[in-house]
C-alpha cells in the first residue's frame, strides 16, 4: 500500500504541466510578518535547545520551525484550535499518531495525542518530522512546504495538477511566514517583551480560557493537518 507521502507525490505527477501556484503579496500580510519576527526571538530563547535538537535530527531549517511555531500557536503550549489541532506546532491527532509510531519503533514508550500533545518537546519533534516529510515531497520548496503544512500535502499536489484551488487563508499563511523569514530581526526584537501567559495565536484557544480574556487572533484560523 502506498504511503501518504507516495500518494501525495503521485497526485502531483498526473496531468499536464500547470503554472506555478501563487501566494498573497508580502505587502498584504506585512503586519502579520512583523508580529512573527518580533515573537521569533522569544521562542528561540525559550525553546532553542529543543528546536535545534530536532531540526538537526530531521534535517530541517530551525529558522523555519521558529517562524511556523510563531504563526501556529504564538508560543502557547496549551493552544487548541477549534478543529482540534494542539500544541506549539498545532498538530492534528492523525499526524501525531503517525509520528508517535516511529518513536515506539525507536524503543520509546507510546505517547498518546490526548495525554502528550501539549508536551513542548514532543510537539516540536512531531512538527519537525512533518516538516521533514514535506521537504522531501516538495523538494525543498519552502512555499509549497508551508502550504502543505497548512492545507495538507495531498491538497497542494491537487492544486499543482489544477484539480483544486488554494484558499486565501493558506496563501496568507505562506506569505506571512516567508515575509517573517526574509527580513532581519532587529536588536530591539531580540530583547522584546515576552507575551503574557495567556497569549495565543493561530486562532487557537486555551483548554480553559480565562473568562475575562478576549483573544485577538494572529491570523484567520488554525491550520489543519487533515486533507480537506
Amino acid at each position: 500500500m502506498a504511503s501518504i507521502e507516495q500518494r501525495a507525490v503521485a497526485q502531483g505527477l498526473s496531468g499536464k504541466a500547470r503554472p506555478p501556484l501563487t501566494w498573497s503579496a508580502r505587502s498584504e500580510v506585512a503586519p502579520k510578518s512583523k508580529e512573527l519576527r518580533t515573537l521569533i526571538p522569544v521562542l528561540r530563547k525559550k525553546y532553542g535547545n529543543l528546536v535545534e535538537k530536532y531540526a538537526s535530527k530531521y534535517k530541517v531549517d530551525p529558522k523555519l520551525l521558529y517562524a511556523m511555531m510563531a504563526k501556529e500557536s504564538g508560543g502557547n503550549e496549551r493552544a487548541v484550535s477549534p478543529k482540534g489541532a494542539s500544541g506549539l506546532m498545532q498538530l492534528m491527532e492523525p499526524t501525531w499518531d503517525e509520528w508517535a509510531k516511529t518513536w515506539v519503533a525507536e524503543g520509546e514508550q507510546p505517547k498518546s495525542f490526548k495525554e502528550y500533545a501539549g508536551d513542548a518537546e514532543l510537539n516540536i519533534r512531531a512538527g519537525a518530522q512533518e516538516l521533514s516529510r514535506l521537504d522531501r515531497v516538495f523538494k525543498g520548496d519552502r512555499e509549497l512546504m508551508l502550504a502543505g503544512y497548512n492545507l495538507g500535502m495531498g491538497n497542494v499536489r491537487k492544486a499543482q495538477a489544477g484539480k483544486r484551488t488554494i484558499p486565501k487563508e493558506t496563501k496568507d499563511y505562506v506569505a506571512s511566514i516567508m515575509g517573517a523569514l526574509e527580513e532581519e530581526v532587529t536588536p530591539e526584537a531580540e530583547g522584546g517583551p515576552v507575551p503574557p501567559p495567556d497569549f495565543i495565536g493561530a486562532g487557537a484557544r486555551p483548554e480553559k480560557p480565562p473568562s475575562a480574556y478576549k483573544q485577538k487572533s494572529m491570523h484567520g484560523g488554525a491550520s489543519t493537518r487533515k486533507e480537506r
